[in-house]
């Protein structure tokens, strides 16, 4: 079965995609793990999951760090990264330096804004990029 991942260290972070989950695709939410630290998701097994969505600037670490770390485990074992992972976050290219250009590399560009994107963000962790209808109904959520 397809798992999906999300760290988040903020509690109503992980809550509205919870939420957004819920109402746009109700059968995904018993899918998806929530992890609220590096450490908690660093200690998870890449290989359980399919895609994972990572907070940028988490309370224990960073996400461009913790991406790294699972992309090591996976590779390991797999040959090479195979994780597609995508961050939500509010820093930006001017306020995460270093960290944010990390994060760009390991997800290819795929950053999503706090709060704005939180529509494309879930659609993006379900892999349903193509679903017009998807943007409408999770920013009226949101």
């Amino acid at each position: 079965m397809t798992r999906l991942l999300v760290v988040d260290d903020s509690e109503l972070v992980r809550t509205q995609i919870r939420r957004t989950l819920a109402r746009v695709a109700p059968d995904a939410v018993a899918r998806v793990d929530f992890a609220a630290s590096f450490a908690e998701a660093a200690a998870l097994d890449p290989a359980d999951y399919t895609r994972a969505l990572l907070d940028l600037d988490l309370g224990d670490g960073d996400g461009a760090t913790l991406a790294e770390v699972l992309r090591a485990k996976d590779g390991a074992r797999s040959g090479g990264a195979r994780l597609p992972i995508a961050f939500f976050t509010s820093e930006t290219a001017e306020t995460g330096g270093d960290t944010w250009r990390r994060a760009q590399t390991q997800s290819g560009g795929t950053c999503f804004s706090k709060p704005d994107d939180l529509a494309r963000a879930v659609r993006w962790l379900l892999g349903d990029g193509d679903d017009a209808t998807f943007g409408r109904d999770a920013e009226r959520d949101g």
